[in-house]
Parts: structure tokens; C-alpha cells; sequence
């Protein structure tokens, strides 16, 4: 009797739970239609369908959770490991009105919780975060976190001190500043993570990040906004606006400490992760190519010279183009005074400082001259005190100006290179370079 009532308790729980590629059975009229061949076919069914797998449609949502998949194929540890937790839109903290009306915009986060380092999608209904800002503690900076399970909490410091250890099991959003009268006064979230960090798409990988000397001030050199990737533990750095590396600061932000600026001197520019949040890159300059001591993680980005008045020239800086960035590393000068020459050897007329990362180069050079009657010129490129792309103008009836272009593409080592456009006469008589009234001269140089 016993073994009747199990097996119609196991009938009647596979008939009701199945959705889609049941299990099926004869219904039977009365205990005694239950014969030898029912009990093993019922049996059968039963074993053959739980051992060849259970269809998708028979398990209801929900009944398994990420504790019943083992760890080397749950996809939420292989998102925490390969993706790591960020916020992902949304989410922004109130700035200003009173603490106690104030909420957070709707957003998504992906957040590790930590007893099993899997991954988890937060998303927040729109102003539902901390309603009417529970929680916070007037006259403090209140930093704002927000767990796996979608639940936030506040931890209070003092205004002004350090940002507290972590909450477990969460992310931190930023700080929300509030005053003694419980009045926000304003928010930061610069703490907070908002790429993903451990993704791996290209190691080197390097968007933007365009260097050019800053167009009043002298000393400071501007790293443009951009995304790099910054070593084992810096992880994928972004900014959306630009920073300045001066030259009159030591440390962080200037010159590396080791480092003395001085004139005529190339100086190479790095980004290293930003020490006060997970999210950005911050810029130090210094003057060798292998690194500098101050920081870890830093990269190579751009580099720049220090000309003969100990000014940054705005015509010899670049970027590094070794791991294929898509910076331009182009210096393009140009030069409006008048000079002249008798010299039947070659001459410098225009000089470039140039970094080059040992890609191919390419230099063009234009100038208006004034050749005579018994005097042509010859111009070409000195790379280093190799001559590169020689052309000529013939001389002419009557002293008359004419155009000089040459271009020329070079094979150059990495490294500090002087380029010269250089000129020399075919006669005794002088010819002349007017820049000053009839067009100045101009030398590009490129690395390809």
C-alpha cells in the first residue's frame, strides 16, 4: 500500500509541475487497474526523463540562483572577473537643496557580492535612491553606497577627510557634502567607478589623449580628453575633459621629482591612474623614456621640448606612436623673419626638435625665395646630419622671388632627432628668404 501511494504522489507531482515536453502517463481508474507493466513503464519514464535532461520550460523561473551553478561555469564569476563591477548609467547624486528632499536620479550598477565574487545588475527606480536622503548626517561629507541587492547606505566623515573604507558587498557613488542647517552644499563622484575595469579588449589600447603646449602659458603642456590602458592594476582609465601637466609644479601633476627643468632638454609625458578615484588618468612629465619614480602604472603618452628660454615650444611637442595610439605626433614650424645666405654649402634655415617612437617620418618644407641672375639655390633636410630630399631653383633672367618646395620621407631610430630645412647657392652672390614681408618658411614633420 505504501509503495501505491508513492507512486501516485510522484505521478501526480510530475503531471502538475510540467509545462513542455511532459512527461505522460495512463490515469488509472482504481487501485487495482495498477498492474506490473504500468508500475515499470511509470518508473521508466520517471528515470528516463530526469537522467537525459529536463527540459528548459519544466523549471520554473527563479529556482535556480547563481549558489547552485558551480563556480567554473557561472557566468556571473566570469563577469566579476572579466568585466568588474561599475556604474553603468545613472545614479547621480543630489548637489544642492535640502538634505531631507533629496534623491538620486534612476540608473544601473553591476556590483560583486563578495562571499562568491559573483556579479550583480542593480537597477534603481527613477528617484527612488535614499528618498529624502536617509541617513545623512548634517555638517559631515556623507558618502553614498549602493549594495548587490539594490539597497543604499551613508557613511559620514568629516568634511574634508579621507574616504572611508568600502562597504561590503557594494560601490561607492561619491560624497554628498551637507551643512550644519542639513543644506547640501554640493556632490562629487569622482570616487566612483564608471568603466568597466577589468575589461580586456586591447592591452595597449589608447584613444584620444592629443598633446599640444597650452596656448598662455608656457610651462604647461595639455593632455586631451581620452581613455588608455594602464597596466595590470590601473585597468582602463577615462577622462572627459583635459589636464595639464606644469612644469613649474613638482610631483604630481609637473615635473617628476627627480627631475630639474632646464633649457634645451626633451621631457616625455605620462598618464598614471588618477590616485583619487578608480575612474580617470592623471599627467606627470619627466625626462627619461623608461618611467618615472613617483608613480605605478604609468605610460608613455607624448612628449615635448624645452627650448634655449626654458619655455616649453609650442612647435615641438607630440605623442607617442609606438603602440599604434591614434595621437598625432606632427611638429609644425614656422618662422617670419628675413634671412639670407652666400654659403655654397649647406646651411640651416629653419630648425624642428622632434621625438620619433622608430616609425618612418615624413618632412615637407616650403619658403619663398629670391633668386638672381647668377644665383640658383639647392634645398634639402638634414635629419641628424644626414641630408634627405634635395631639390633646386634655377636662377633666373632678373631677381625675382620664387616658390622652394622638397618633401621627403626618412627611416629614423626612436629616439631625440634635430631636423633642419637647409639651403646653399650655386654662386658667389647672396640670395634672400624675405619672411618677413613676402611669406614665411615652413617646416612640417610627421611620424607615419
Amino acid at each position: 500500500m505504501k509503495k501505491i501511494i508513492f507512486i501516485m504522489f510522484m505521478i501526480i507531482m510530475v503531471h502538475s509541475s510540467a509545462q513542455s515536453d511532459v512527461i505522460t502517463f495512463d490515469n488509472l481508474a482504481s487501485f487495482g487497474d495498477l498492474t506490473t507493466d504500468i508500475y515499470n513503464n511509470t518508473l521508466n519514464k520517471l528515470y528516463s526523463k530526469i537522467n537525459t535532461g529536463i527540459g528548459g520550460d519544466n523549471i520554473v523561473n527563479q529556482t535556480i540562483t547563481s549558489e547552485d551553478i558551480a563556480t567554473a561555469v557561472n557566468p556571473l564569476v566570469r563577469d566579476q572577473e572579466n568585466v568588474g563591477e561599475y556604474v553603468f548609467t545613472g545614479l547621480t547624486l543630489p548637489s544642492s537643496g535640502a538634505a531631507t528632499s533629496g534623491t538620486m536620479t534612476a540608473g544601473t550598477a553591476y556590483i560583486t557580492k563578495d562571499d562568491d565574487a559573483t556579479l550583480h545588475r542593480v537597477v534603481t527606480a527613477t528617484s527612488s535612491a535614499i528618498t529624502n536622503f536617509s541617513g545623512y548626517t548634517a555638517n559631515q561629507d556623507n558618502w553614498v553606497y549602493l549594495d548587490f541587492a539594490g539597497s543604499f547606505a551613508i557613511q559620514a566623515v568629516g568634511i574634508g577627510a579621507s574616504q572611508p573604507a568600502d562597504l561590503s558587498n557594494s560601490i561607492v557613488l561619491g560624497q554628498v557634502e551637507v551643512d550644519s542647517g542639513g543644506t547640501i552644499q554640493s556632490a562629487d563622484e569622482t570616487a566612483r567607478q564608471t568603466t568597466p575595469p577589468s575589461l580586456r579588449i586591447y592591452q595597449d589600447s589608447l584613444m584620444g589623449l592629443y598633446i599640444s603646449r597650452d596656448i598662455t602659458d608656457v610651462d604647461i603642456v595639455t593632455v586631451g580628453r581620452g581613455e588608455i590602458e594602464l597596466g595590470s592594476t590601473g585597468g582602463k582609465r577615462r577622462n572627459t575633459s583635459s589636464i595639464n601637466i606644469d612644469f613649474d609644479v613638482s610631483g604630481l601633476g609637473g615635473l617628476a621629482a627627480a627631475d630639474t627643468y632646464t633649457a634645451n632638454t626633451f621631457y616625455y609625458l605620462y598618464t598614471f591612474p588618477n590616485t583619487g578615484n578608480a575612474s580617470n588618468y592623471s599627467g606627470i612629465a619627466g625626462s627619461a623614456t623608461t618611467g618615472v619614480a613617483d608613480v605605478a602604472d604609468e605610460r608613455l603618452v607624448g612628449w615635448c621640448y624645452s627650448d634655449s628660454s626654458m619655455n616649453i615650444s609650442a612647435d615641438s611637442v607630440g605623442g607617442y606612436k609606438a603602440l599604434g595610439s591614434s595621437q598625432p605626433n606632427i611638429v609644425h614650424i614656422s618662422r617670419a623673419t628675413d634671412i639670407a645666405t652666400t654659403s655654397n654649402t649647406y646651411v640651416a634655415m629653419i630648425t624642428g626638435k622632434f621625438y620619433s617612437s622608430g616609425r618612418p617620418i615624413f618632412m615637407m618644407f616650403t619658403a619663398p625665395v629670391n633668386t638672381t641672375s647668377t644665383n640658383g639655390a639647392f634645398f634639402a633636410f638634414s635629419v641628424d646630419g644626414v641630408t634627405h630630399g634635395e631639390t633646386s631653383l634655377d636662377d633666373t633672367d632678373n631677381a625675382q622671388r620664387q616658390i622652394a618646395t622638397t618633401t621627403a620621407i626618412a627611416k629614423v631610430g626612436a629616439g631625440e632627432h634635430t631636423i633642419n630645412a637647409i639651403w646653399h647657392t650655386t654662386g658667389a652672390v647672396s640670395i634672400t628668404q624675405v619672411g618677413a614681408t613676402e611669406g614665411a618658411r615652413r617646416l612640417t614633420i610627421m611620424e607615419l
